[in-house]
Order: C-alpha cells, then structure tokens, then sequence
C-alpha cells in the first residue's frame, strides 16, 4: 500500500512539473512572439477629452479625419521605418486636421500628437489577434484626454480598410506574412494554437498518466 502511495505521489509530483514546464513554455514564448510582432507595427491611439457624449463623438471625428490624411501618405510604404518616417514629417498636417474638425464641431480643445510606446490588451482585427503588450504607437490627446480611447493600426495599414471595425486587408495580410516568420503568424491568426509543440500526442501522454495514475490511486 504504502508502495503505491509513493508511486502515486511521485506521478504527481512528475505530471505537475510537465504542466508548470508546458505553461512557463508558452508564457516565455508568446512574450518573445508579442516582443517581435511589437517591433513590425505601428498602432494608433485617439484619447478623447472626456467620457461624455459629445467628447466621444468628437474622437471618433478626429479619427475618421486623420485616418482619411494619412491613408494616402502612407500607402505607398513598405516598412515600419518609412512609416514611421512619413507619420514624423506630417504631424503639422495631422494636428491641423485634427484641431479643424474640433473648431468645425465647436469646441477649442488643445490636440497633442506624439510616439510612445504604451500597453495595450489583446485586440482582434478580423482574422488577426494581436496579443497583449507593449506596442509603439502615434497617439492623438484630445484636450485633458481623460476619456476612453479608440486603436487601430497604422501599419501594416489595418486603419484603411474599415475605420469603425479595423478589419484585416489581403494587403495587410501579405505585409505581415513578409515581416512575420510562419510561428508568429500562426500566432496571431490562430491565438489558440500551441506554440511549444504540445500536439495531440502529448495530450495522449497526459491521458496515459492519468490513467496510471487513476490505478493506483483507487487500488
């Protein structure tokens, strides 16, 4: 009896550790995935003055505005540092935008346009998920910026195809494929995948132990 105890209890202790390694794992490579994917993107960021109604809609303004001068100015780039480059050389012309559709809707807010890089959750574009972390990102304050905020993508350009949902284009799809190796796409295509190889025969190990385990636990 007391043999079976330490056998079981051995199992135990052998199957936890395959668990705890299996997680750290995973944990330790979607944070070295996310890292990379970070440095091929640049995100967008609109915060608004305040939660109010009226301050809400004036976000949404202001992006459709900036979304609408940059598309053109960055379609034809083909890398995050001439995008980066682009977005730079044109914050005079993104200010402007931004504060004529203010004045245009009545109001005298201050807009601050600047590069950081921020923390963001986890957001899905369509087909694509883009887990959580830190991001560089072209941020837009609208007066105190206090209230929720609005993202997207501005390259690879997910912004451009659809402004209110930020779905995934096929061009977007192929500029991230080029940037992304076959892993890190996979990642951001399909999140529930196993990126530390725990396939279904794994899976069959674990159902294995158990059952071992099961033997000996109720003799």
């Amino acid at each position: 009896m007391k043999r079976n105890i330490y056998i079981a209890v051995t199992v135990i202790c052998v199957f936890i550790a395959v668990l705890v390694s299996a997680a750290l794992c995973k944990a330790q490579k979607r944070l070295e995935m996310q890292e990379k994917i970070a440095g091929e993107i640049i995100r967008f960021h609109v915060r608004a003055n305040s939660d109010g109604e009226a301050d809400q809609e004036l976000k949404l303004k202001v992006r459709d505005a900036v979304i609408s001068y940059l598309e053109p100015l960055l379609a034809g780039s083909d890398s995050i540092e001439k995008s980066r480059s682009i977005i730079a050389g044109n914050e005079f012309g993104i200010t402007a935008t931004a504060r004529n559709i203010i004045a245009e809707s009545g109001f005298d807010y201050d807009v601050k346009a600047y590069f950081e890089r921020t923390h963001f959750p986890v957001r899905a574009y369509g087909e694509v998920t883009l887990p959580a972390g830190l991001y560089e990102a072209y941020r837009i304050d609208i007066g105190s910026a206090k209230g929720h905020n609005w993202w997207c993508v501005l390259y690879p350009p997910l912004c451009f195809e659809d402004a209110t949902h930020a779905s995934m284009t096929d061009e977007s799809k192929e500029a991230l494929k080029q940037v992304l190796t076959e892993e890190e796409y996979q990642m951001i295509t399909n999140p529930q995948s196993d990126i530390c190889g725990q396939d279904a025969t794994d899976i069959k190990v674990r159902f294995r132990i158990l059952k071992f385990l099961n033997k000996y636990v109720t003799q």
